[in-house]
């Protein structure tokens, strides 16, 4: 009686079977995550592993400087022509071991005990706590010798992979030099991410201009961003097309890179270096319409307490100066009339360049590697990512529900 099972073969040796070509195309549309599939690739088989070998760090996302130096050891074991690097993921500290509470004696507080407690009739496994508060703080805010060895091996990183790298999230502490050296060339870089954190270092001078010339979409979240600096990045992908700016509102005077990015039109603000909430601005500044920017995506970032006048005041203010914003560059381009517009004369067409979303939060660095890397792999998935319009906002409930904030 022959068997069912006679004529079948194992997935192992079908695949083993697979010409490599195909195989190719396969593992070219898979290892699209954090490397976790390229690594089980390379384990299957050994012809597996060497048909896996172009692809096996097309994906990689690293975390803190020991991965950094092993991942470094591996592209440099290479040839320069095998270094197929497409999409990176790279953030200046590393991930925690597992979710953490902690005091500032490293024990856990009644609170803590009591929640835990409540947490373990509801979920059989939580986290117990992994460090101490002067753990916490090392691992996010090294020595300078480490946070400068950090910044060399980022670089390394981008020289070794500058060719075909397409994609880029960098979670990164302010510091002296920029992180995209006019050293390092970016021809094929599509979609920039930047989160900037916080840093007792000088920050970067962006005089000296980087080219990317690919480049087609930009996100920069986090405070610590200057208007020269959104400005120069812009004006460095003469190409872009959709900006998307995180969290700055309350650090700097954002509408003022936005006129000159989006060309809207002067006003008092642009020519009164006096004005409250006007930036203290180069003439190199000026007038730096950037001509394929289509779309601006802004969310803001709340403070997490209002605790006196001054920052409600603050962020009021800046919702007010980006709503004004957003109605100036609604419709045509700057020096284009309405009869020059695709529309036609009689036909108004008001399209908005400058999108709100909703307010995210205000939080610390480990949620923000989160978002950035819940972004990247969302838009190696085919998804939206950051650039998800879902949670679009009306930019006067923005400024309404800013004007009630009880502050005391």
């Amino acid at each position: 009686m022959n068997s069912p099972y006679t004529h079948t073969r194992s997935p192992r040796i079908a695949l083993d079977r697979c010409p490599p070509e195909i195989c190719g195309q396969i593992f070219t549309l898979a290892c699209n995550d954090e490397g976790s599939t390229a690594r089980a690739l390379s384990l299957v088989s050994r012809y597996i592993h060497d048909v896996s070998d172009p692809v096996r760090y097309q994906s990689i996302a690293a975390a803190g400087l020991e991965q950094m130096l092993a991942f470094i050891t591996r592209l440099e074991a290479r040839a320069p022509e095998k270094r197929f690097v497409r999409n990176l993921y790279l953030c200046s500290f590393p991930s925690p071991k597992r979710p953490s509470v902690y005091t500032r004696d490293g024990e856990e507080s009644d609170g803590t005990q009591r929640f835990r407690g409540v947490m373990k009739r509801k979920v059989p496994s939580v986290a117990k706590i992994q460090e101490s508060r002067k753990q916490h703080l090392a691992r996010l805010f090294p020595s300078g010798e480490i946070f400068q060895a950090t910044l060399n091996a980022i670089i390394r990183i981008l020289s070794l992979s500058s060719n075909t790298l397409e994609t880029l999230a960098l979670i990164m502490p302010q510091s002296t030099h920029f992180l995209l050296p006019p050293s390092i060339s970016l021809p094929s870089l599509i979609e920039l991410s930047i989160y900037s954190m916080c840093s007792g270092h000088t920050s970067w001078n962006p005089s000296t201009p980087n080219p990317l010339p690919s480049l087609r979409r930009l996100h920069l979240a986090g405070r610590y961003f200057s208007e020269s600096q959104i400005i120069s990045l812009a004006h460095n992908a003469p190409a872009l097309i959709h900006l998307r700016l995180s969290g700055m509102e309350d650090n700097i005077f954002l509408r003022f890179a936005l006129n000159h990015l989006l060309g809207s039109k002067e006003s008092d603000w642009d020519t009164d270096s006096d004005s409250e909430w006007g930036p203290s601005s180069s003439p190199s500044c000026r007038h730096m319409y950037h001509r394929s920017l289509k779309n601006v995506l802004v969310q803001t970032r709340p403070p997490t307490m209002f605790g006196c006048s001054h920052a409600a005041r603050t962020y009021h203010a800046a919702l007010t100066s980006l709503q004004s914003l957003q109605v100036e560059t609604s419709s045509s381009s700057p020096g284009e009339t309405s009869s020059e517009s695709k529309a036609g004369p009689d036909i108004q067409e008001e399209v908005e360049r400058v999108t709100f979303l909703k307010p995210g939060k205000r939080d610390k660095p480990d949620a923000y590697a989160l978002e950035a890397k819940t972004f990247w792999l969302a838009r190696l998935a085919g998804g939206m990512g950051c650039w998800d319009m879902s949670r679009r906002i009306n930019v006067e409930e923005l400024v309404t529900s800013a004007a009630k904030i009880t502050v005391f």
